[in-house]
C-alpha cells in the first residue's frame, strides 16, 4: 500500500495536496495502530499462558 501511495503524483491545487496528505496521514496512522494492538494482543496472550506452559513442565519435571 505504501509503494501505491509513495508513487502516486499528489495534485497541484494546494487544498488537494493537503487532503493528499491528510489521507497519507490517516492510512500510515490506522496501519501502525493496527499492529501496534496486534502485537499488544500477543503479549498479554504470553503474559497470561506462560505461567501455566511453565507450571505444567515443572509438574512433568517433578512427576518423572
Amino acid at each position: 500500500m505504501t509503494e501505491i501511495l509513495s508513487r502516486a503524483t499528489p495534485p497541484e491545487d494546494a487544498r488537494a495536496t493537503m487532503e493528499f496528505e491528510k489521507m497519507r496521514f490517516e492510512l500510515s496512522w490506522r496501519y501502525f495502530d493496527f499492529h501496534a494492538r496486534q502485537r499488544t494482543q500477543l503479549f498479554h496472550f504470553f503474559i497470561i499462558l506462560a505461567p501455566f506452559m511453565l507450571g505444567g513442565c515443572f509438574y512433568l519435571f517433578k512427576e518423572r
